[in-house]
């Protein structure tokens, strides 16, 4: 009985995954896909990036986490025009609001396994840059550490490309993974992005005061920024303050908000 149970919930969850990614394929044309931001600043309150995040606005999916959605698109060839497409609104939205800004905001993205394993990542890259005309200072790509052990060695050359063109690269989610200091020192990175897992630690444990400080001290010593994720208290950012962290994103400053929201910040 436990096996024909497991079975057929298996069967359940796969047909409901098939039927997600059969409305996901139509969800470009319909203009269901949207971005929002999450705005990164720094300890004084000063605005320095924003992060995107992909929302899909279809009323039959609203239950469910967009990281559920999201693993659904990477393990399907969406990922491709669904990637496009989350590039390129995030960079046009980019040169939208620099424009005529005298302190200039990054835009960054999260960039997949898939997308990166992929042989003309890079060139992908360029010609979406080259389509919008966008300064690449004014845009980043996130990467997480699961991301880049893939293929270590040639992602390496992939991201040291993009960043030497003058895109800001972030280790995502630092912490969670296999969190090895050696690539710290090999990575072009410009950001190391603290997982929120670790700032909420903090209030019950000096175990997670001792590691964020360590990382921070970390990061600096190697002329990286930290930015730490998912703060959402003025006690957090207290002790963020006296590390010397050097950016803060979470609900403490901002949730993530769509397009025109983000304008009527700007302005």
């Amino acid at each position: 009985v436990g096996a024909a149970f497991y079975n057929k919930a298996l069967d359940k969850q796969r047909c409901f995954d098939e039927e997600i990614e059969n409305d996901l394929k139509n969800a470009l044309e319909k203009k269901e896909l949207t971005l929002h931001y999450q705005a990164q600043y720094n300890t004084q309150g000063q605005l320095f990036g924003f992060e995107s995040l992909l929302r899909w606005n279809n009323e039959k999916y609203k239950k469910i986490p967009i990281i559920n959605i999201i693993s659904i698109i990477e393990k399907t060839t969406l990922i491709d025009d669904i990637g496009d497409f989350i590039l390129e609104e995030a960079f046009s939205f980019s040169k939208k609001i620099n424009t005529f800004r005298e302190n200039k905001i990054v835009i960054s993205v999260n960039i997949s396994a898939l997308q990166i394993m992929k042989s003309n990542f890079v060139k992908n890259i360029k010609k979406i840059l080259k389509k919008i005309n966008v300064d690449p200072k004014i845009v980043g790509i996130e990467i997480t550490e699961t991301v880049l052990l893939k293929n270590i060695e040639e992602n390496l050359l992939k991201i040291k490309e993009l960043k030497d063109i003058g895109i800001t690269i972030s280790l995502d989610d630092f912490g969670t993974g296999y969190s090895s200091f050696c690539y710290l020192v090999k990575l072009p990175l410009t950001n190391i992005k603290l997982d929120k897992n670790f700032i909420w630690g903090m209030k019950d444990s000096d175990e997670y005061k001792t590691l964020v400080k360590l990382c921070v001290d970390t990061a600096h010593a190697l002329n990286l920024k930290i930015v730490a994720e998912g703060v959402e208290t003025t006690e957090e950012l207290d002790i963020l303050k006296k590390m010397n962290v050097d950016f803060i994103q979470g609900y403490l400053f901002s949730k993530p908000i769509p397009e025109s929201k983000v304008i009527e910040l700007l302005k």
